[in-house]
């Protein structure tokens, strides 16, 4: 992805306060807001776009009330745990990102979560996490995921977070949900046959949100101007067990 000069501005002092040994908070919110993830990695070809910063705040809005332990699926560089951590100090919070480049960032921005270096696919079968917070890569990506046979890996993140967390909060591609709110007017239940497949084989129901238009963040993304919508789930009503 090619960067504007005035991006580059910003990307330069993101590189400088990361090479620093500690961070102030206000350096740490700076390289969130401006650290350009493509600026190191071809993040179109494993369907990487960091989560807007506003959106993330307003996702994690549905986890208010929520206390215990978090775990932040597919992290990046931490923007959906720096959001959900500001709401409630009472939680503790597991991120677990494949991108090394992503998470030692990570780790300098969010020093107080445990970060993970490895495929989420790879965490046990144990639900020991109360919440699981996730903006999955988007898009035709090769992650060898398509054997769970859900037609995306979206489907796979969110049928691995039903295994480990008791609930669920996602940031979801508009066509990978069960129905229209974002750009529109009105709210609007539409099934397709990929999410209705989905749904039948795990017994996981897709619940609306608080009403979060995330078209406001449309032109917010790096490299990408995608239509998502936040999902929430109870896990504890999932299907358990292997689906095949």
């Amino acid at each position: 992805m090619k960067l504007t000069k005035y991006e580059i501005k910003l990307q330069n002092q993101c590189n400088e306060y990361l090479a620093k040994d500690k961070l102030t908070d206000d350096e740490k919110l700076f390289v969130l807001e401006h650290f350009q993830e493509g600026a190191t990695n071809i993040n179109s070809v494993a369907g990487a776009f960091f989560t807007p910063q506003g959106l993330a705040s307003d996702a994690m809005i549905e986890c208010t009330r929520i206390s215990g332990k978090f775990v932040d699926l597919c992290a990046g560089i931490g923007r959906l745990t720096h959001a959900a951590k500001d709401y409630n100090e009472h939680r503790e919070f597991t991120c677990v990102e494949l991108n090394y480049d992503y998470a030692k960032i990570g780790m300098k921005v969010i020093p107080e979560a445990n970060w993970i270096v490895g495929s989420i696919f790879d965490l046990p079968d144990e639900r020991i996490y109360d919440v699981a917070i996730c903006n999955p890569p988007f898009g035709n990506i090769n992650t060898g995921r398509d054997k769970d046979g859900f037609g995306g890996f979206e489907f796979s993140a969110i049928w691995k977070a039903s295994k480990i967390a008791k609930f669920g909060i996602f940031i979801l591609p508009q066509g990978s949900t069960p129905f229209l709110y974002s750009g529109r007017n009105y709210y609007e239940e539409r099934m397709n046959d990929k999410v209705k497949r989905f749904i039948d084989k795990t017994g996981i129901k897709f619940q609306f949100n608080c009403g979060i238009d995330t078209s406001y963040y449309k032109d917010q993304w790096h490299g990408a101007a995608p239509i998502c919508e936040v999902c929430t789930f109870d896990f504890t009503e999932a299907k358990t067990g292997e689906l095949f």
